[in-house]
């Protein structure tokens, strides 16, 4: 009899199994579309490659066109793809085609296709499948295309030229445009390609490519990228309100309470005490019941604590390679695994190391376990604010930078320091300033001398008290120091001259200087030259009386003027106010005219050639703002910009009162000993591309086909330098390549000043680039491109030297008498004509450089062409030295100084490379060092697949039961199949939850690359999916897309606001349409950050 019992039961629980699992599962099904239709994935393709580089898109063009059959031909959806894929394989790498399938699924570039169809659309285009628009006429054939290329003159229309388009490499800016519209791997698109390319090879046409495509597929754009969440109604889920504590849930009475619950229609109380044998085997059948249920179990407040520990205790014991997958099915449907969750064990050495490690990340990155960090490579995201667009952004960016270090030879080890270093801080956020300790400046007053100074504090803690916004603080010292650099002669400076009288008469905390541009030819005189009478008038007063008095008569004689002052307007005024002599204080003989030269030089070091100018602390102002009404109020806000500087500087401790103040203004790294708008002025150069491959290169021809990037790497490879003995490093931390026409007197002396600053540095390398026709004599380029390459560098220095100062070979040539020069280098001379032809190849394909024009290459960085009158003089080159070392050179030696054991494999071409790569790109946000306590019980790790590739370094910390964690899940998933990348899961748990941690089901909709059908057909596109959903709660459907997405549901039949699944037949689906893009901003005042009065924000086409 019990055993017949024990088999009916067995038999009921096998029954009951099977019922389970035929039990019919209600599913929730969304999905957002765009408003346009599916654009084809080859021109989504070609607009990646574009943004690369584009070189890539036009060989990515010419190798689409070339194929045979044509791409459009191509029936197989997948076999299309793959054959994308393989041609766009050739352009980029790996890791780099693993992003673009990402893209590719999320249709990043789809919008940029279908705008370029829109202005096809709006050109109203024949019905033909490819059309080219010459200056406006539209044609379909070839034939006439021909014609109109050939005979443009008559045709009168313009064709409207766009940023977005894209120009046939070196065919911009021609005086004849012509656009195709077609669609890239059609046969027809090829035949207009090749022709079109073949003319703008020729130098004939601005060859612009646009998309235009005739079959379209009809569907609808699907969008992913977003998340869509089923938020159970705040009544939903209760908790069993036990008001009596329950310390220990493994106690009799909450063991009894749990038995007392039936589940299924089976009373587990009742049964253990008919069959207490089977015990174990009934609580194994319970728990698989309670799993398997669809349905939400209630909990008791006691089981809410431990939820998020036993959720990351639940995920760090299964196998490493499902541990994402685990954490991904927790977080997502939480309310459903909350009931298993609360019955694990969880290791103490778990819930020890994830204290340790919550206390370190609060204290250095300001962490709470409640709140979710994504490091990429360092970089912080919160994983709330980005979207999955914005981290593509930056894996793009981040990836070329990585791997081209990696190409140029860095180890992953060095290479996250150099990742590290951000270039932006010194340059970017300060002005440079020129040093103002100089004798040329007549200083009017003097703070911290002056007896009318005399009642003010001379503490510098005063800056640190509060006042009244806008109002400057008294201060008995020289913090604000203001210097008008003046023409004394022009009379409409005098308005400015006299607010500045004002500051010094009302005793305002500025120090005023003043410096005249005056002649300093020394056979003038004062009476002879008015700016030299004023320089002598100014001069004798500060002597005779004070700064103030002198300041006084300078605006006065300026007030009398005219025009332009006159040397008697000068003797008129000193007469009329001292009752001196003028013939005394302005003749031969004067003992006042002095200064001239002083004044001379520093506005030769200031490098400015236009006047009146302010400087501020050596700062110079705006020169826009030297006027009576902006002049007053840019002072100001200058002196309000400046003080949080002083007082960030007293509060740490590196201004004291013992310090002299303007001595601690100067010694500060923006200034510099000389300023020269060519060199810290970033907007006025741009930087090389050096990450190409370096090819061997015997004739013009074959240089001619090389991208600018490749010319750049080849040219990298192959130059020789000039350099001097070497002390200290391995390797030159300054390369100059210097571009000029030796023909010319102004490129000699640019490479003389060259080759005399390299004499005085050992870390410095100069190589000459002629830039130079070949259809004249170019005797003396030949000679030094010679002695470059076949002289041992200082041998070749000193040759070059030697025919360069004084002009000696020139006179020498010009004379026609033979240059006295080693036989190894005239024997070479005349087999230079090639590398004269390859350089100025390259000095025009990659530099953008006319015949002759002149520039200096810094560390890859182009400053120039350099005007007809601009010099680049020795005390220039020092400059430049000094700010690349400001700026980057001290960075990036520190970093690559961190692995000292590494440093031999670092050589010259290595660092120009580094630096090229690293300052040229986008400035990045900080990077943080992950520091923790252990990483053995409560860290995911998954490693890189490719561990001798480059990789990415992830971190995520989180807690695994948190909307963060409902995001952040899918993102990783899908990284670490399109990415090499090293993954860190740090799961950083609420310690004691008081509430449900998580209320919600949520999916994220992205997939890792563009899906197809088992028959090849390529899938309409990704779809939110709830499975195996409860069917009692009340849900409400939420969408969690980019900020900037305004999305509106447009097919639904049921409530998504009220969902409940038992009361409806079958799915619950809806569909949703992206309606707007939403644009915004905010603009703030850069002295002040405060925002700008009267602004108006225009959107325009």
């Amino acid at each position: 009899m019990r055993l017949l019992i024990i088999c009916s039961i067995y038999f009921c629980l096998f029954i009951r199994n099977v019922e389970l699992k035929t039990k019919k599962s209600k599913s929730v099904t969304t999905l957002l579309e765009a408003k346009w239709e599916v654009t084809p994935l080859v021109l989504e393709v070609a607009e990646y490659l574009a943004d690369e580089s584009l070189d890539f898109y036009w060989n990515f063009i010419d190798s689409i066109s070339s194929l045979n059959p044509p791409l459009a031909t191509i029936e197989n959806d997948r076999e299309r793809y793959s054959k994308v894929m393989d041609h766009a394989s050739r352009l980029i790498t790996s890791s780099q085609l693993g992003l673009l399938k990402l893209g590719l699924s999320m249709h990043i570039y789809s919008p940029k296709v279908q705008m370029y169809e829109q202005i096809a659309h709006e050109r109203n285009l024949p019905s033909c499948p490819t059309v080219a628009d010459v200056k406006g006429i539209l044609t379909c054939d070839i034939a006439e295309l021909k014609r109109l290329i050939k005979n443009p003159s008559g045709i009168e229309r313009t064709l409207d030229l766009y940023r977005v388009d894209h120009h046939y490499p070196g065919s911009a800016n021609r005086s004849l445009a012509v656009a195709l519209y077609g669609e890239l791997g059609t046969e027809s698109f090829a035949k207009f390609h090749a022709l079109l390319k073949e003319e703008a090879v020729a130098g004939n046409i601005d060859y612009v490519v646009r998309y235009s495509v005739n079959n379209k597929e009809s569907k609808r754009l699907r969008l992913s990228g977003y998340g869509v969440e089923l938020q159970m109604k705040s009544t939903e889920y209760k908790s069993q309100d036990d008001t009596q504590l329950h310390d220990d849930p493994s106690s009799e009475e909450s063991s009894q309470e749990d038995e007392d619950t039936e589940i299924e229609g089976f009373n587990f109380a009742k049964i253990k005490q008919i069959f207490p044998e089977l015990k174990n085997n009934l609580d194994k059948f319970k728990s698989h019941l309670e799993e398997m249920s669809n349905e939400l179990a209630p909990l008791k407040v006691w089981q809410f604590q431990d939820l998020s520990v036993q959720a990351a205790e639940r995920i760090m014991s299964a196998p490493k390679d499902e541990a994402l997958k685990v954490f991904i099915n927790i977080a997502q449907n939480f309310p459903m695994q909350a009931k298993g969750l609360a019955k694990t064990v969880v290791n103490p050495e778990l819930k020890r190391e994830m204290k340790k490690n919550s206390d370190i990340f609060a204290s250095t990155l300001n962490l709470q376990p409640s709140d979710t960090a994504l490091f990429i490579n360092g970089m912080f995201y919160d994983i709330d604010l980005i979207d999955v667009y914005g981290i593509l952004e930056v894996l793009r960016n981040e990836l070329r930078s990585m791997e081209g270090l990696h190409n140029i030879g860095i180890t992953n080890k060095r290479m996250s320091s150099l990742l590290a270093l951000d270039f932006g801080d010194d340059s970017d956020s300060q002005e440079f300033a020129i040093d103002i300790r100089d004798s040329a400046i007549n200083w009017v007053n003097d703070i911290e001398q002056d007896s009318k100074y005399g009642r003010w504090s001379s503490s510098l803690m005063e800056l640190l008290r509060p006042t009244f916004p806008g109002m400057m603080r008294q201060v008995r010292r020289n913090l604000y120091n203001l210097i008008l650099i003046i023409d004394p002669t022009d009379p409409s400076i005098k308005d400015v001259l006299k607010l500045i009288e004002s500051f010094v008469v009302h005793t305002a905390p500025i120090r005023v200087g003043i410096v005249f541009k005056v002649n300093d030819t020394t056979t003038l005189n004062g009476l002879q030259d008015a700016g030299i009478a004023m320089q002598c008038a100014l001069n004798y007063v500060m002597q005779k009386k004070d700064g103030p008095a002198a300041l006084s008569l300078v605006s006065a004689i300026l007030g009398r003027a005219s025009e332009k002052v006159t040397v008697k307007d000068v003797k008129e005024q000193l007469k009329k106010q001292y009752g001196e002599d003028p013939e005394d204080i302005l003749g031969e003989d004067s003992d006042y005219d002095f200064g001239r030269q002083l004044s001379s030089d520093f506005i030769e070091r200031t490098g400015l050639h236009t006047f009146p100018q302010v400087l501020m602390n050596g700062v110079p102002l705006p020169q826009n703002q030297v006027n009576t009404d902006d002049f007053e109020e840019a002072i100001l806000q200058e002196v309000m910009s400046q003080t949080p500087k002083f007082q960030k500087a007293i509060y740490r401790g590196k201004l004291s009162d013992t310090d002299d103040v303007t001595d601690y203004i100067m010694n500060q790294p923006n200034v510099m000993p000389r300023l020269n708008d060519r060199i810290l002025n970033k907007e006025k150069s741009f930087y090389l591309d050096m990450t190409g491959s370096a090819n061997s290169i015997n004739n013009v021809q074959t240089l001619l086909k090389l991208s600018p990037r490749d010319m750049t790497a080849t040219a990298v490879d192959n130059l020789k330098y000039f350099t001097v003995a070497k002390k200290g490093k391995l390797y030159h931390t300054m390369t100059y390549w210097i571009v000029g026409d030796l023909n010319c007197v102004k490129s000699r002396t640019l490479l003389l000043e060259a080759l005399e600053h390299l004499k005085s540095e050992s870390d410095v390398r100069v190589s000459f680039l002629p830039n130079v026709n070949g259809d004249k004599s170019n005797l003396l380029n030949k000679i030094v491109l010679a002695a470059q390459q076949e002289l041992p560098p200082e041998k070749s220095l000193n040759l070059v030297l030697s025919l360069l100062r004084d002009d000696k070979a020139a006179k020498q040539l010009e004379n026609g008498e033979k240059l006295d020069i080693p036989v190894e280098v005239s024997s070479k001379t005349n087999a230079q004509e090639l590398n004269l032809k390859m350089l100025r190849v390259y000095s025009q394909k990659v530099l953008n450089f006319k015949e002759s024009e002149r520039a200096v290459v810094a560390n890859g960085r182009v400053l120039g062409p350099l005007e007809n009158n601009e010099s680049f003089s020795s005390e220039d080159f020092n400059l430049l030295e000094r700010f690349s070392s400001t700026v980057y050179l001290e960075k990036i030696n520190g970093a690559l100084e961190k692995n000292s054991d590494e440093e031999d494999d670092i050589s010259s071409n290595t660092l120009l490379k580094i630096v090229s790569l690293l300052v040229s790109r986008p400035q990045t946000r900080s990077r943080f060092d992950i520091n923790f306590g252990g990483d053995e019980y409560s860290v995911v790790k998954i490693p890189a697949a490719h561990p001798d590739q480059v990789a990415f370094d992830i971190v995520a910390v989180v807690d695994p039961v948190s909307r963060g964690a409902q995001k952040l899940g899918p993102i990783l998933q899908v990284l670490q199949e399109v990415l090499n990348c090293d993954i860190r899961v740090f799961l950083n748990c609420v310690e004691k939850n008081s509430d449900m941690p998580v209320k919600s089901f949520y999916r994220f909709v992205l997939e890792p690359e563009v899906q197809f059908s088992d028959d090849g057909k390529q899938l309409p596109g990704p779809i939110a999916r709830f499975n195996n959903m409860p069917t009692s709660p009340l849900l409400t459907q939420n969408y969690h897309v980019p900020e900037n997405w305004l999305v509106e549901v447009v097919r639904s039949v049921y409530d998504l606001d009220n969902i409940r699944l038992e009361n409806v037949d079958s799915n619950v689906h809806s569909e949703y349409e992206l309606e707007h893009l939403l644009l915004e901003g905010h603009c703030f005042e850069q002295n002040t950050g405060s925002p700008p009065r009267g602004l108006q924000i225009t959107l325009g086409t």
